[in-house]
């Protein structure tokens, strides 16, 4: 990745990585909850993980 890890990132992927412990997926809706914000600015930055190289998330 050729951006820096920039607080914002970091949090999404420490939800993500609490949210998923138990093996089951992280939601949107979950993450949104989780980060009091909307599910659409969850959608865009979950593409934005998914297509940094390499990739921050599957």
């Amino acid at each position: 990745m050729t951006e820096p890890l920039t607080q914002s990132i970091q949090d999404y992927l420490k939800h993500i990585y609490d949210l998923s412990a138990d093996g089951s997926p992280a939601s949107t809706n979950d993450l949104a909850a989780r980060l009091s914000i909307a599910p659409a600015s969850v959608t865009g930055m979950i593409q934005r993980l998914a297509s940094a190289e390499p990739p921050l998330i599957l």
